[in-house]
C-alpha cells in the first residue's frame, strides 16, 4: 500500500474535473489499495479562492456548502488529515526558527 497526500489542485481536479489528471494520478488515487489523503488546509484554501473568484467548479456546482469538500472527500474515498493545535504550534515554531536565522 502507498500512502499520498495530495494537494489542492489535485483534490480539485480529482472531484471536479478528474478528465485533467494525469493517468498515473488518476490511477494512484482509485486504487483502492493506497491510502489518499487531503488536509483540511485544502478545504480553506479552496474556499478562499472559490470566494475570491480566482478557482471555479465546474457550471452546476455553485452554490456549494461549507462541507462541500469534506464531502466530496468522503465520497471519493479520502482520508481527511486535520490541523490540531500541536501542528498549528509546529508551523509557528519552524517560522520563529526561521525568523531568528535572519
Amino acid at each position: 500500500m502507498a500512502r499520498y497526500l495530495i494537494d489542492s489542485h489535485i483534490f480539485l481536479w480529482a472531484i471536479d474535473t478528474p478528465e485533467q489528471l494525469l493517468v498515473e494520478e488518476r490511477e494512484a488515487i482509485e486504487d483502492p489499495s493506497n491510502d489518499v489523503a487531503v488536509s483540511v488546509a485544502t478545504f480553506w484554501e479552496l474556499s478562499i479562492k472559490l470566494t475570491k473568484g480566482s478557482v471555479r467548479l465546474r457550471p452546476g456546482k455553485e452554490p456549494i456548502a461549507g462541507d462541500y469538500f469534506a464531502k466530496q472527500a468522503g465520497v471519493a474515498g479520502f482520508s481527511i488529515v486535520p490541523i490540531n493545535p500541536p501542528e498549528a504550534r509546529v508551523c509557528t515554531k519552524s517560522s520563529e526558527d526561521s525568523q531568528r536565522s535572519l
